[in-house]
């Protein structure tokens, strides 16, 4: 079974400490200080995250390997537009004696998306969003490109626990990448609930519970792929924010736990990321 390393476990630890213990402003010039940052703010943020094992709707995606994913995106004038790049690479590619033979190199990808959301009366969120992942090094390594489109719509309600549904819907531009030579249609349905808590104007826990239904007809597996816990912790201080959480996945199908390797039902990785918003 995967486990989360003690440096990843210390990282974590280490940021809970020193978060908790950063001193605030007063709640005054806080509010004062954010409100000018949205007055003068342009929407643009830049970000990099660490996983310290990169999962995908359940399976290992980089064969139980962490993944640095670093992002940019634009709130296009406060519209409810976002426009995203970001970029997915394994770990071990920048660690490795030759990072082309790490257990990733064959699905690095850049992505691109662009996605819309809406708030009615404070209480329901909608949203959609269009995204193209592109693997650009898995044809010459994999015999076949294995980009494919996303197009996601979701529901989420401003009620206790937050509920939400999301429905993917996932096409691969590649017949030969996918089971039969066939150019498969997935679908993966989300649906979870999850509690922010304030602790300091700069300072938020996170808890969630979601479970995601994965009919993925271009690896021949049908069923309930993953089951995700998590507490998150946020600090934000101006422009900056630092944030880290700790997911404890269960996998209960064996469609889903026996693709790829290690064959583990129960899964554990922690994340650490950055991020400047101007």
């Amino acid at each position: 079974m995967k486990k989360i390393s003690v440096f990843n476990v210390g990282v974590l630890g280490l940021l809970m400490v020193f978060l908790l213990a950063v001193g605030a402003y007063s709640q005054e010039k806080e509010a004062a200080a954010e409100e000018e940052q949205e007055d003068s703010g342009i929407g643009l943020s830049v970000g990099l995250a660490y996983y310290s094992a990169y999962l995908w709707r359940g399976t290992y995606f980089y064969g139980g390997e962490g993944a640095f994913c670093p992002s940019v995106a634009w709130d296009i004038f406060s519209t409810g537009l976002r426009l995203s790049a970001a970029g997915e690479f394994a770990a071990d590619y920048f660690f490795e004696g030759d990072g082309r033979k790490s257990a990733g190199f064959d699905l690095h990808s850049f992505d691109a998306g662009l996605d819309y959301s809406r708030t009615f009366a404070d209480l329901v969120t909608v949203g959609a969003g269009l995204w193209y992942w592109y693997y650009f090094n898995s044809e010459d390594a994999l015999g076949a490109d294995a980009s494919f489109l996303t197009a996601k719509v979701s529901l989420g309600f401003n009620v206790l626990l937050s509920p939400f549904i999301s429905f993917t819907y996932d096409y691969y531009v590649d017949e030969d990448f996918c089971v039969d030579g066939e150019n498969k249609k997935d679908f993966y349905v989300q649906a979870g609930i999850g509690h922010v808590f304030e602790v300091t104007p700069e300072v938020a826990v996170s808890l969630g519970l979601c479970a995601g239904y994965y009919h993925a007809a271009s690896i021949e597996a049908y069923g309930v792929s993953d089951i995700d816990t998590s507490v998150g912790l946020l600090y934000t201080k101006g422009i900056v924010s630092v944030s880290g959480s700790l997911h404890y996945v269960a996998v209960p199908m064996k469609d889903f736990y026996t693709y790829g390797s290690p064959n583990d039902i129960h899964r554990w990785y922690a994340t650490f990321g950055a991020s400047v918003s101007l």
